[in-house]
């Protein structure tokens, strides 16, 4: 894939995150981010359904308090996802569960 992809929020907010090389990272995120209530990680449905899952090939989710990233494939993200709306003002997720994901340490300085 050339060049990169911009992914924009459903609603119409900020870009959440860009697309190189077939690599999503998804940006802005912190552990506070992650869903409790289904221990996963969400991404904007739109954006995921028609821009992540077209041009990436594997999503990182790098957090920005802690400084580990989450990694998978879009296929497994694909295989294990499921939908929900946690709030009007965010719109429709897609979530994958925390146990899904390869979680990479950051390197000692």
């Amino acid at each position: 894939m050339d060049g990169t992809i911009r992914v924009h929020a459903d609603n119409g907010g900020k870009d959440i995150g860009l697309i190189k090389d077939g690599i999503f990272t998804k940006w802005g995120f912190s552990s506070r981010c992650v869903c409790w209530k289904h221990k996963a990680i969400g991404i904007d449905r739109r954006a995921f359904e028609q821009t992540i899952a077209r041009y990436a090939h594997t999503i990182l989710v790098p957090e920005k308090d802690t400084k580990v990233v989450h990694r998978i494939a879009v296929d497994d993200f694909q295989e294990h996802c499921f939908r929900d709306c946690l709030s009007l003002r965010i719109g429709e997720q897609v979530f994958c569960p925390l146990l899904y994901w390869e979680v990479l340490q950051p390197i000692a300085a």
